[in-house]
């Protein structure tokens, strides 16, 4: 009798230990998962400034103000995005209009471009207002580093026959992934 009542505590021991175990793999043992988002933002923006001349070059001739790391974004590695301009002055425009800021019936016409170069990968547009021209400047990100941005303000035809002063436009870029 004496043994039965020992086989039946250690095996009540046994069932014990048993229910604590973990029955649906090996104790202690859990997966972490994480998803990467897709995510872009500007680090930074600046403004353009810059003079036109009327009378400088011909008439086919654009003149141009031209910037490098002005603008600043990263993007997750493996994050598709494109980038697009909206001319605050003309926000369903084809063209930037850069209008004076004592006439606003004076307004000089520009485009916007820009490069976008992660070195071994680049990708330009010449118009960010209107990407229909020469395709969406749209670019996969290779890493987490900032890419060089050149952007360029291209007035459309010298000779525009502007009053002289202060012309502004507030432009919205976009980054959209």
């Amino acid at each position: 009798m004496k043994r039965i009542k020992i086989l039946s505590l250690i095996m009540g021991i046994g069932l014990l230990g048993n229910a604590f175990a973990d029955t649906a793999g090996s104790p202690g043992d859990f997966n972490i998962e994480v998803n990467v988002i897709k995510n872009c933002k500007f680090t930074q923006v600046t403004d353009i400034s810059g003079t036109y001349d009327p009378l400088d070059g011909d008439s086919y001739d654009s003149q141009a103000i031209t910037v490098q790391n002005q603008f600043k974004f990263k993007c997750n590695k493996g994050t598709t995005f494109t980038l697009t301009a909206i001319s605050g002055n003309n926000p369903s425009g084809t063209v930037g209009k850069l209008v004076n800021t004592t006439d606003p019936n004076e307004i000089l016409y520009y485009r916007l471009g820009a490069e976008v170069d992660y070195g071994t990968l680049q990708d330009d547009d010449s118009n960010l207002f209107n990407p229909n021209v020469d395709g969406v400047l749209s670019l996969t990100a290779p890493n987490y580093n900032e890419p060089t941005v050149t952007v360029s303000t291209v007035f459309l035809n010298n000779h525009q026959d502007v009053m002289v002063g202060t012309y502004e436009d507030n432009v919205t870029l976009q980054l959209s992934f």
